[in-house]
């Protein structure tokens, strides 16, 4: 996905930390305040605007060039990289994963009855979309692709949904307590 190089222009890299921190926010404050089910449209619509950020950032932003279309289907090549002088891919790694994680928290905290017994869903549809992305980048000459970056998104998606389940059972954990 290479989203180091996009998210390196700093205007894209603020406004991903800005939603980062808002799926973050919008998490917590539901478990803080309880609201009713209008909550429940406002983080279906962020989720949905992140999705679309997520295809911004990753293809629609970028020009197709000749230069670009490469590939790596070497798992975890880029830590193979960083040690052997590429520190700048552990970054990359680190920023691929921090960049799925707001779809997994976001996806999570949807209090739908029918998603809270089946979350994990999200996962394996992370993965779909970060390899549709990657195939794109590929075919459309738009990035370089690589295996990493669908393992590190995935992994990120996969947090974020833990990271929600365990604040849950923290504000259950509180509730209680108080109580």
């Amino acid at each position: 996905m290479d989203i180091v190089t996009t998210l390196y222009n700093a205007s894209n890299e603020k406004i991903f930390f800005i939603l980062l921190a808002f799926s973050l926010i919008l998490g917590i404050g539901k478990r803080l305040f309880m609201l009713k089910k209008c909550y429940n449209y406002i983080i279906a619509a962020f989720l949905f605007l992140y999705v679309i950020f997520i295809l911004y950032i990753t293809l629609f932003s970028r020009l197709n060039t000749e230069s670009a279309g490469d590939y790596s289907l070497i798992p975890f090549h880029s830590y193979y990289l960083a040690a052997h002088g590429m520190k700048e891919m552990i970054r990359e790694s680190i920023l691929n994963i921090l960049f799925f994680y707001p779809l997994g928290y976001l996806f999570a905290s949807l209090n739908i009855e029918k998603i809270n017994s089946k979350r994990w869903i999200i996962i394996p549809i992370a993965c779909a979309l970060s390899f549709i992305i990657e195939l794109s980048q590929y075919v459309f000459k738009l990035g370089y692709a690589e295996v990493d970056d669908v393992i590190h998104n995935t992994l990120g998606c996969a947090i974020g949904l833990l990271m929600c389940i365990l604040l849950e059972k923290l504000f259950k954990i509180i509730k209680k307590q108080k109580s």
